[in-house]
């Protein structure tokens, strides 16, 4: 994975591998990057600082966007080569666009703990938990019954996200959690 300091190699198209698990009903759980990957994309992200809220963002979190980080290039790739190809499989006759936008977010005691019940301005959202040395903050969605808390780390979420699948994070109780959200676009150049 790329980042502001060096830039990785995703493998080849013909080398992914697009299979997946369906974890809830239309939750898809796809194997995305390593633990040292992950472990790479928070240290850097705590490194660029300047986490922060979006502007008229109604649900606000404490984010960094890929752009900032160097990540943008290297996530758009993953998705037009990898995560939007099996959404693309599975979601049958969907059509992958791109993505809209990609995030870090932290959750940590003092700055925000919890994350109210919504849904997002993205037509697919992929969540990957970047690390697990936390208590609390699972993502939670009510309508699925279905919770993140035993997702491996570097495991992304897909799922349709603008209508069916709202979802909420519970209250952090200890440590800091960061996980990376990618949106796609919901139209062409649908890009924030």
């Amino acid at each position: 994975v790329a980042t502001a300091q060096k830039e990785s190699q995703l493998p080849a198209p013909s080398k992914i591998d697009l299979s997946y698990e369906e974890v809830a009903k239309d939750i898809l759980l796809v194997p995305f990057l390593s633990e040292s990957e992950c472990t790479e994309i928070w240290i850097n992200s705590e490194a660029v600082g300047g986490w922060g809220q979006m502007d008229g963002d109604k649900f606000p979190a404490q984010e960094i966007r890929a752009k900032k980080l160097g990540l943008w290039d290297t996530l758009e790739e993953a998705w037009q080569n990898h995560l939007g190809k099996v959404a693309e499989n599975k979601w049958t006759p969907m059509q992958h666009y791109g993505l809209r936008d990609a995030f870090t977010m932290r959750y940590a005691m003092d700055t925000q703990t919890t994350l109210g019940f919504h849904t997002d301005a993205s037509l697919v959202t992929g969540s990957v938990k970047l690390n697990d040395d936390y208590v609390g903050a699972e993502l939670i969605f009510p309508h699925q019954s279905f919770s993140n808390k035993d997702v491996p780390v570097g495991h992304c979420l897909l799922f349709p996200s603008q209508v069916t699948h709202g979802h909420k994070v519970d209250t952090l109780k200890s440590g800091i959690k960061y996980s990376l959200t990618m949106w796609t676009s919901r139209y062409p150049g649908d890009v924030n």
